[in-house]
């Protein structure tokens, strides 16, 4: 006899519920069990360490992205392990080998909040200054790097440190201020980095620098392109001279025959290119001596190895600078 369709869906129904319930029970304990052995192996250290080393080896190959997704996972399973503070620190300098300071300035705050001490610490704080840096806060830097080299942990990293807020001011044109803060470094300091030569250097150096006046740009340019002369930009003179000129006599002869509303509005049209002008040579100026003292500062910069970053070593980042005058 045939079954009863009804009672024959009706099981069928109960077998498939029956099997989905076991399917997911037994992914539950797999789970379960899962979970259990990555929290000892968590304890145990078990698998962190292949972790750590291949998010270290990402990152000495250049893959700062995906170093720095290795190093969440660290934290992420072990965020007590002893080497937890090494990894973030490791992860601050991914983030900053690949150009995201404002990450790696978050990571090395939490690294800094969380209580690191010692050289991890000096570290943490001396790679905050050079994001400060790289992200166009000079003032920032400047003052972070003093604030790092008072708390530096001997007298050869705090002159590490000054060193590099000298060439901070010398970047900026504060010579004087640059000055000061290389004549602080320690004796042993002004040797290693041989400071003498280097201010000599910086003396001479400040003597040529072929520097102009935005405010004698900007004075000149009331004679149409004078400003631009003084700059050594014939062309924008010329063209400043021409245009200039050339709505002055459009006005006039507009006045001249009669049309006042006309001549009104090439005034107003001249006006605005004349101001633009005089604009342009006083911006000109500017930019003029930001690229003549950036050239001075790469030439001095050509006489001395400076470098402040993260290196893939189990100890984190370094700071390291070295004269060659």
């Amino acid at each position: 006899m045939r079954r009863p369709v009804e009672k024959t869906a009706w099981r069928g129904k109960v077998k498939a519920a029956f099997a989905a319930f076991l399917v997911l029970w037994i992914m539950g304990t797999g789970a379960a069990l899962a979970g259990e052995a990555g929290t000892e192996g968590g304890v145990a250290g078990c698998g962190l360490s292949e972790i750590l080393s291949f998010a270290d080896a990402l990152a000495a190959q250049g893959e700062y992205y995906r170093a720095v997704t290795e190093y969440k996972r660290f934290l992420h399973l072990a965020p007590e392990d002893p080497r937890a503070a090494r990894a973030r620190l490791a992860m601050a300098g991914a983030y900053f080998k690949g150009e995201q300071y404002a990450d790696a300035a978050r990571e090395l705050e939490a690294l800094l909040t969380a209580g690191a001490d010692g050289e991890t610490a000096e570290k943490a704080r001396a790679l905050t200054c050079e994001c400060l840096a790289r992200q166009g806060d000079t003032e920032g830097a400047g003052a972070c790097f003093a604030g790092a080299a008072k708390l530096a942990g001997d007298a050869r990293r705090a002159d590490a440190l000054r060193f590099r807020q000298g060439f901070l001011r010398v970047e900026e044109g504060e010579y004087g201020k640059a000055r000061e803060v290389f004549s602080g470094l320690t004796e042993a300091g002004q040797e290693e980095y041989k400071i003498s030569p280097l201010l000599l250097a910086l003396t001479e150096g400040e003597k040529s620098l072929d520097l102009k006046s935005p405010r004698t740009a900007g004075a000149l340019s009331i004679v149409p392109g004078l400003g631009h002369v003084y700059l050594g930009r014939k062309k924008d003179a010329f063209v400043a001279f021409l245009i200039t000129g050339a709505t002055a006599l459009a006005a006039w002869e507009c006045f001249d025959e009669g049309q006042e509303a006309l001549g009104g509005l090439v005034i107003l049209a001249g006006s605005g290119f004349y101001g633009g002008s005089m604009y342009g040579a006083v911006s000109g100026a500017h930019k003029h001596n930001r690229r003549v003292r950036e050239g001075f500062a790469r030439r001095l910069r050509e006489g001395v190895e400076i470098g402040l970053g993260a290196s893939w070593t189990p100890e984190g980042g370094v700071v390291g600078v070295g004269g060659r005058f």
